[in-house]
């Protein structure tokens, strides 16, 4: 163990993730083989010696709050039940307007099936919980420690046969196998590389290991990028509202003259910044409508309470 720790150090880069395959999602759907209870996850909340990507560092508060049963999940490497328990330990606000999306697909193997490609939200969100919910689902994706990599990669090369001719060549595919477990959470690395040894008689290649992980990640991630687009979404509806209401209040002919090219730059603890196209056009805008921009964005959401002209 010690040997292989040695002879492959992960450098940080990142492996580029292949598309999940037909062939992976219905192996997904069968489950995993669960880890021995000594082979869990770092701590949740602890700081890794060596980790890629987003550190622990900046989400150890909330992964302290996790749900006992989430992070009795994560240590147990069950990535399904990771996911099921992640979604129903979101705040209630969040989890009520989820909904999944998928597509239908046809194989060859599993015939007809709907694969999940996605999470939808269905209504606007309360900033603090969708924040929260943010920083939960990023919790569990946090990149796995290199100890646990080597660890699970030296269990893997013990339970199958390598396809290098020589020892140099088998460290070389190692530390590349260690560079794609790299950017994965603990629990999907720990499942796809125990699942492999289960069903494969060879060492994996970086294409294959990198597909078996991208499979298993990729409705957590798909979940994080939904509650991230949701702030998007509901700032194009506050605009639409708001710009909907300015334009009766002013008038088509002020409208369009005065706010034709005006601009949200952002939405943020009450305040809307707005930039107009010159400063003369943000000064007159200051001083002609900004109760009327004020009224407006009230009007649109309830928290807004101040509006900021600036020149682009």
């Amino acid at each position: 163990m010690d040997d292989v720790e040695r002879d492959f150090p992960i450098s940080g880069k990142r492996a580029t993730p292949i598309a999940r395959s037909p062939q992976t999602s219905g192996l997904m759907s069968t489950g995993l083989p669960r880890p021995l209870p000594t082979t869990g996850t770092q701590q949740l909340g602890s700081e890794p010696s060596s980790a890629t990507g987003r550190q622990r560092g900046e989400t150890g508060a909330v992964a302290k709050q996790l749900p006992m049963a989430l992070r009795e999940a994560i240590e147990a490497a069950d990535p399904a039940l990771v996911d099921q328990i992640l979604v129903q330990s979101l705040p209630p606000s969040i989890a009520s307007t989820l909904g999944r999306r998928y597509r239908d697909r046809i194989d060859d193997e599993y015939g007809l099936y709907r694969e999940p490609i996605g999470w939808v939200v269905s209504a606007q969100l309360e900033e603090a919980d969708r924040l929260l919910s943010i920083a939960m689902v990023a919790t569990t994706l946090l990149p796995a420690p290199e100890r646990l990599i080597k660890r699970e990669l030296a269990r893997l090369q013990l339970s199958t046969k390598s396809r290098a001719s020589c020892e140099d060549d088998l460290v070389g595919v190692l530390q590349l196998l260690a560079e794609a477990c790299s950017q994965y959470p603990g629990d999907v690395v720990t499942a796809a590389l125990r699942g492999w040894a289960r069903r494969e008689t060879f060492v994996p290649s970086v294409a294959e290991l990198s597909t078996e992980l991208e499979g298993i990640a990729a409705n957590r991630r798909a979940l994080l990028d939904a509650l991230r687009s949701a702030a998007a979404a509901q700032g194009n509806h506050q605009s639409e509202v708001a710009w909907r209401y300015l334009q009766a209040r002013v008038g088509i002919d002020a409208f369009r003259r005065w706010f034709k090219d005006v601009s949200v730059v952002s939405i943020n603890s009450g305040t809307v910044t707005l930039a107009a196209r010159s400063r003369f056009s943000a000064h007159y805008l200051k001083s002609n409508f900004m109760i009327d921009l004020c009224e407006a964005w009230h009007r649109s959401d309830a928290t807004i309470d101040r509006v900021d002209v600036v020149a682009k």
